[in-house]
């Protein structure tokens, strides 16, 4: 399954397993500042950026970013019933 969540993150995986992916400046040819053998890199595509899992630290600076009140609210009391059950 791939779902775009927003213009930054991405989350791919099956059922059971979920991982959230970000679009990023390539770190094999640095965006394109790199030349050489890395002119036409094969790890990024056309506009130099790649996909890296994102850390929970840009997952939060995004929701912070991209949710409003409501939604942050929504899922504030979604997490809280989520810790509860386990």
């Amino acid at each position: 399954m791939v779902c775009n969540v927003s213009n930054y993150l991405y989350c791919v995986g099956d059922e059971d397993e979920h991982k959230l992916y970000i679009k990023a400046n390539c770190s094999m040819c640095l965006g394109g500042v790199r030349g050489g053998a890395f002119a036409n890199c094969p790890y990024c595509d056309a506009n130099r950026k790649s996909y890296i899992e994102a850390s929970f630290n840009i997952v939060k600076t995004n929701l912070a970013h991209q949710l409003t009140i409501t939604q942050k609210k929504e899922l504030i009391n979604y997490l809280k019933v989520d810790i509860k059950k386990k």
